[in-house]
């Protein structure tokens, strides 16, 4: 199903609200309310009730979210905002959609209106929401996943740059031409962390935040699973206080202050300390060219990626910028 195909169909609507714990009273409606990295998302309103359902392009397993849900609901005692996971009548949380909607996984979360903030907004707000999910020390029940920290090899970029020129792909020229960085840049993630491994949300940049009667809301907790905080730290501070090529020195100041507060106790230790954001921006890159070459993808699917594709090149971390950052934390 792409974007568009539910919007303002009763049944789509009726099928979600029969199989998930949602209040059933008033008119039902659903809308598409916008597509991310992992899928689309569609509001649904039930009368005075809203949610957010999200329909995921790739497979997910139950295991996964339940690992999630308990993340969430942890860091919501240690008093971080984030949406209520709805559960389905059937006790688990993912419910498939039949063929003829597309045969995709989806979920239903508790729907938050809110401000969307911008890198470089509310550092003391951030630091603090990662201060308080590391000081839980949230132990881990599995090995951490390798996209956060080991990007694509040689070869591998070599044979994508390739196949996206026989393709004639619009961005092949451009992935050609970032080759030799994205060559230096996955040579800082060699070296892996050293840190005691956390169950971490992983994905804390501006647009999975938003700001909601002064607070900070976390959106977004697919990527959940055991991590660096140390890395964590290091991708947090270049996703929001490198601004259009520019480190934001006072807005990173008081992000780490806030962060110490909070009772967060990573230390950045080198340029490996940004090996997450390193690995998880060339990785992005690799797989959103797999999707814009995937004839079996939907056109949307494809477009968007094109479109990521070049933003990704466009904002890939630069050795200058992270050495910037590591001083400043380094003095902290």
């Amino acid at each position: 199903m792409t974007a568009g195909v539910g919007d303002g169909r009763p049944e789509f609507a009726d099928y979600l609200c029969a199989r998930f714990a949602v209040e059933h009273q008033g008119p039902r409606t659903i809308v598409a309310a916008g597509r991310g990295s992992v899928g689309v998302v569609w509001r649904l309103e039930t009368g005075a009730a809203r949610y957010a359902v999200k329909e995921f392009l790739w497979g997910l397993e139950e295991s996964d979210v339940r690992r999630e849900v308990a993340f969430r609901d942890l860091t919501d005692g240690a008093g971080v905002l984030s949406p209520a996971n709805i559960p389905a009548l059937d006790g688990g949380y993912l419910v498939r959609l039949p063929p003829e909607w597309g045969g995709k996984l989806v979920r239903v979360y508790e729907w938050l209106d809110g401000t969307p903030v911008r890198a470089g907004q509310v550092p003391e707000l951030v630091g603090d929401v990662l201060g308080r999910m590391h000081a839980l020390g949230a132990v881990p029940v599995n090995d951490a996943d390798p996209w956060y920290s080991v990007g694509p090899d040689e070869a591998t970029w070599a044979a994508l740059a390739a196949a996206g020129t026989r393709a004639g792909a619009d961005w092949a020229a451009e992935l050609v031409a970032a080759l030799p960085r994205l060559l230096d840049l996955g040579a800082l993630t060699a070296e892996l962390p050293t840190d005691v491994p956390q169950i971490l949300h992983l994905d804390l940049q501006p647009p999975n935040l938003l700001l909601v009667r002064g607070r900070l809301a976390v959106l977004d907790w697919d990527d959940t699973n055991t991590g660096s905080p140390e890395r964590e730290l290091g991708f947090v501070l270049a996703h929001w206080h490198v601004v259009d090529g520019t480190v934001d020195t006072t807005g990173a100041q008081r992000m780490v202050e806030a962060y110490r507060a909070a009772g967060g106790k990573a230390e950045l230790h080198g340029l490996s300390s940004f090996g997450m954001r390193i690995a998880t921006q060339l990785n992005y890159v690799l797989v959103q060219a797999e999707l814009a070459l995937d004839i079996d993808a939907d056109a949307a699917t494809r477009s968007t990626a094109r479109q990521r594709i070049r933003d990704a090149l466009a904002r890939l971390p630069r050795r200058a910028e992270l050495h910037a950052l590591l001083d400043l934390v380094a003095r902290r």
